[in-house]
């Protein structure tokens, strides 16, 4: 007759003290406070869907083990719109009304340690009435390539290129020589709505030791101001390129490009600049590992002695 194996007592359940818990609640409130209104995170650096669980799966799990609501109430709240303010990660932006908008200005990645960086300082992401309208290029893998390196590149990203360069010297699969970094990143309130004023150095090693200053402006009633100085010396080309989801499909008609959806209604107006010649571009999306989809992308140049400026304005069309 065989004997029963005896069985481990459970363990008893253990409270996390307060000290852990404010830690995991803090991290619940900065994942939901970064994601885009579709509840799924930004695209920045090595980042795409489909890695880990989704944000929602994540914060049920920590309930369900920790127990009780984690959510911790972010101290940047507003009667006019929700700041997004994240200065040790180095991400800002808003969320209001289904608008939401999240810029990347902090250090490319750890100095010892870059090797999932991007050059996307002062790029962002753009959701208008609850969809994702401008997007980050996301990663196709980890090979040596071509995808890899268009995933990685200054042109894959939402921000101003100059002279052709990347922003941070990438090369390789994982590598980085002389990268940006940020001089300065500041978010404010300017009820109804609110302003971003950052800047990077990634330039200087260029003639003229240019400096990219970028200015992103929501006026509360659903339109984005754009506003990138060039100041330094010499005389340069700049482009800077807004990348559209798929689905959505741009027309330049003059001074501005009409945008319209996947079900053919216009979604929104980018107004140019003057001075800034607009052009239309292919681009890549690379929302999860090994998919790779088409979209478009505007593009603004101008060439001449620095300072220069370029800005465009977003405005959401009254039919969206």
């Amino acid at each position: 007759m065989s004997r029963r194996r005896p069985q481990p007592a459970l363990a008893p359940r253990i409270a996390p003290d307060a000290k852990l818990r404010a830690r995991i609640a803090d991290a619940v409130t900065f994942l939901g406070d970064i994601c885009a209104p579709d509840g799924e995170i930004p695209l920045f650096n090595d980042a795409a869907f489909g890695i880990a669980a989704p944000p929602g799966a994540l914060v049920a799990y920590a309930q369900r083990v920790l127990g009780g609501d984690l959510h911790s109430e972010s101290a940047s709240r507003s009667p006019h719109c929700e700041l997004i303010h994240k200065p040790q990660s180095g991400y800002f932006g808003f969320r209001h009304r289904g608008d939401w908008l999240l810029i990347d200005c902090g250090p490319i990645g750890p100095d010892y340690q870059p090797g999932h960086a991007h050059c996307d300082t002062l790029s962002y992401e753009l959701a208008l009435d609850g969809k994702r309208l401008i997007i980050d290029s996301g990663v196709y893998d980890y090979e040596a390539g071509a995808r890899r390196l268009a995933s990685r590149s200054t042109v894959g990203h939402n921000t101003v290129m100059i002279d052709g360069c990347e922003q941070s010297e990438i090369w390789g699969t994982f590598r980085v020589a002389r990268r940006a970094r940020p001089v300065s990143a500041l978010l404010r309130e300017q009820p109804p709505g609110c302003v971003f004023e950052g800047t990077h150095d990634g330039y200087r090693r260029l003639p003229g030791a240019p400096v990219h200053r970028r200015r992103v402006r929501y006026d509360g009633a659903g339109a984005i101001e754009v506003t990138d100085d060039i100041s330094g010396g010499g005389t340069h080309q700049v482009a800077s390129r807004i990348r559209l989801a798929p689905g959505y499909t741009p027309v330049i008609k003059g001074s501005y490009a009409a945008v319209s959806g996947p079900d053919g209604r216009p979604v929104a107006r980018i107004e140019l600049s003057d001075g800034a010649r607009p052009r239309l571009e292919g681009g890549c999306y690379f929302p999860q590992f090994g998919v790779q989809l088409a979209c478009q992308v505007v593009v603004l140049e101008a060439c001449g002695r620095i300072p220069l400026r370029l800005s465009y304005r977003i405005v959401k069309a009254k039919s969206s």
